[in-house]
């Protein structure tokens, strides 16, 4: 699927009381992908001993630059999506669909935004396009992340862990390859 055809098919299975569109990531998102980052890992790094705002910060920069490179090299084709509300962004969705998975690389959303649903109506439309296509969804996530317990929630199994990371996947079931679920459910 083209880029516009996921963007199509995510868009039509979140609620139209969301008020949320997505688009195409552009070098103009340069600047929101990175306070993104900052947002969402500013906690983790809050409590280094010796830093101050202003090294903590430019810390989470690099790791944002580090991370952008490691995706433009090991996932050149994934469609990387923003998420608009009232014509700001508030988050990014990347997935990057090969022959074997589709696999969900990123999924961040504003602290204001989270605990919403958002993230879910997120995932379900990723989920649905994987089950239309036949194919497992896969992901990486922090062990530690409490957002692993919303992907159990959904379907997705441990595989195996690396380091920091425990790779998840949901298999295609015949169930869910014929129904499509309601997306706004609470996480």
């Amino acid at each position: 699927m083209s880029d516009i055809e996921v963007i199509q098919a995510l868009e039509s299975m979140i609620a139209p009381e969301a008020a949320c569109s997505l688009r195409r990531q552009t070098g103009s998102d340069q600047g929101f992908i990175q306070a993104l980052f900052v947002a969402r890992r500013w906690q983790e790094v809050s409590g280094a001993p010796g830093w101050s705002d202003a090294q903590r910060r430019d810390f989470l920069l690099g790791q944002a630059e580090l991370q952008s490179r490691h995706y433009a090299q090991h996932y050149p084709a994934a469609d990387f999506l923003i998420l608009v509300h009232e014509q700001a962004p508030i988050g990014r969705l990347c997935v990057h669909q090969s022959e074997s998975e589709v696999r969900v690389v990123d999924i961040a959303l504003l602290p204001g935004y989270q605990n919403q649903g958002l993230g879910s109506a997120l995932l379900h439309g990723v989920l649905a396009l994987a089950d239309r296509q036949h194919k497992p969804c896969g992901l990486s996530v922090e062990q530690l992340s409490p957002a692993r317990r919303l992907y159990e929630r959904l379907g997705f199994r441990a595989l195996d862990g690396q380091g920091f990371y425990t790779q998840m996947q949901r298999a295609v079931t015949a169930e869910a390859a014929l129904n499509t679920p309601s997306l706004m459910t609470a996480d």
